[in-house]
């Protein structure tokens, strides 16, 4: 059973590699890890989490399960039980609940209702940061032995496929910024109005993710704009 388990989980760990060696998209990932580690721990739901920069709330990035359940990827979750992703957050381990009937909480009553009733977690470290989870839920109570310790061991390949996602998105951002860049150069190069450059600049800056407005102000000096 043993040499078994060691297999599966080398099995694994080569499909894994092979998608994140192959430049897949991160929601592909995560999806990916999340439908193989349950098939490796036999827990009919696993979810990779990643946490609010406050600590607050938690993110669904990929999920799996063998029923329909709540935690659907991109969904966000208020940290406001004890749950196992708040142990995990707080002490940076992995942890588990053998009994979720009772607990308080956005996270334990969703997991109820969809007739889950024990938790594990283990945290993923990305560059010597806690950057967010995996969790495992099961339909029975207790969990087996050591579960928290089992998805631990697979949080280091989803910190791996973070890192190589997150490096990716930083070249192709730095590439986007040079081009931008040596656009606005030959702008000022060709002699353009000090008008077309700056109406230039600032749609460039329009262009940058997640910026819904952008405009350029000049202080005068008797402090208008």
């Amino acid at each position: 059973e043993r040499d078994a388990a060691l297999g599966a989980r080398e099995d694994l760990l080569r499909r894994i590699a092979a998608l994140v060696a192959g430049a897949a998209a991160a929601a592909g990932v995560f999806a990916a890890i999340a439908r193989e580690v349950g098939g490796v721990v036999g827990l009919p739901l696993v979810v990779v989490w990643r946490y609010a920069p406050d600590g607050k709330t938690a993110t669904v990035i990929g999920a799996w399960s063998q029923g329909p359940h709540p935690f659907q990827t991109g969904t966000r979750w208020l940290l406001d039980g004890p749950s196992v992703l708040t142990q995990v957050l707080k002490t940076g381990r992995p942890a588990r609940i053998d009994d979720l009937s009772g607990l308080p909480g956005a996270i334990a009553g969703a997991a109820r209702k969809a007739g889950l009733r024990a938790a594990a977690g283990a945290p993923i470290i990305v560059d010597g940061d806690l950057w967010g989870a995996m969790s495992g839920t099961a339909v029975r109570a207790p969990l087996p032995d050591h579960m928290e310790d089992q998805l631990a061991a697979f949080t280091e390949l989803v910190a791996t496929a973070i890192s190589n996602t997150e490096s990716r998105a930083g070249l192709a951002r730095l590439a986007e910024e040079q081009a931008a860049l040596r656009r606005m150069a030959t702008l000022v190069a060709q002699g353009a109005a000090p008008e077309d450059v700056f109406a230039a600049v600032t749609e460039e800056v329009g262009q940058l993710p997640g910026v819904d407005f952008a405009y350029m102000a000049r202080y005068e000096p008797d402090h208008a704009v």
